[in-house]
């Protein structure tokens, strides 16, 4: 008989130790579910703020999360609501998109929120879609916020789309070498008519200065600012410049 009292305690032992730790396992799971009932609460006014809170909310969850909690969530389709989707890589399994900040736009384009607003609908709109990279959205946000919080941001995506336009052109240049037409096609909107020598001066001029800007401006780690001072800054201005790959709007090609 003991051994059989035994046995079901090693067996109800057994089941709630795994019932304790699929509840924490799912808890990721389940205040993504919590963040998509408070979306739908939200009612759909010019009052914003209850948009970039939530959207602060989620951030936080995000980025608070452990890599074993999120690789257990299953991205369901309401999540895409509040700006959840699939990770880039292997080690990114849940990635969070500014989608609120640009429901938060279309809803009042001039809140007090604008700033960051209208950050988050510039690029998105300076990404190629059915087209190519357009860069009017992300220079006429730096028009009115030169100076801002996130400009750092803007000046270093400039920054990465005129090295890649580099690039790009200096393998149109170098007859096609390492490049490939969808590349080619991500910045067909950006090479003119000009010979390739002089666009490929002023586009890396271009993302120099851009570069410095943002690295003048940014509140990131010195860690960070030096990477992209030495691995990125330095090796534009160097006449060898190669970089291996793209980073920006399309992604493909090798230089």
């Amino acid at each position: 008989m003991s051994k059989l009292l035994i046995l079901i305690s090693g067996l109800l032992i057994s089941f709630f130790g795994y019932a304790g730790t699929q509840t924490k396992s799912n808890s990721y799971q389940a205040k993504l579910d919590q963040m998509v009932a408070k979306y739908r609460a939200i009612p759909v006014t010019e009052d914003v703020a209850p948009l970039i809170a939530l959207d602060r909310e989620i951030v936080e969850l995000v980025r608070n999360a452990s890599f074993d909690e999120a690789v257990t969530v299953q991205l369901r389709p309401e999540y895409s609501e509040i700006g959840i989707e699939e990770g880039v890589g292997e080690h990114i399994p849940v990635y969070h998109y500014g989608f609120l900040w640009i429901e938060a736009h279309k809803r009042n384009p001039h809140s007090a929120f604008r700033e960051d607003t209208l950050f988050a609908v510039a690029m998105r709109d300076s990404e190629p879609n059915d087209s190519s990279v357009d860069l009017q959205p992300l220079e006429a946000y730096l028009k009115e916020y030169p100076q801002g919080s996130l400009a750092s941001s803007v000046y270093f995506a400039l920054a990465n789309h005129y090295r890649d336009l580099y690039l790009v052109v200096r393998g149109l240049a170098n007859k096609g070498k390492g490049q490939g037409e969808m590349a080619v096609n991500c910045y067909q909107r950006l090479i003119s008519k000009k010979p390739y020598e002089e666009q490929m001066r002023e586009s890396r001029r271009l993302s120099i200065e851009n570069y410095e800007k943002a690295l003048k401006l940014s509140t990131g780690s010195a860690v960070w600012k030096e990477g992209i001072r030495t691995g990125v800054l330095e090796e534009m201005k160097s006449e060898n410049f190669r970089w291996n790959g793209y980073v920006t709007g399309c992604g493909l090609g090798n230089d």
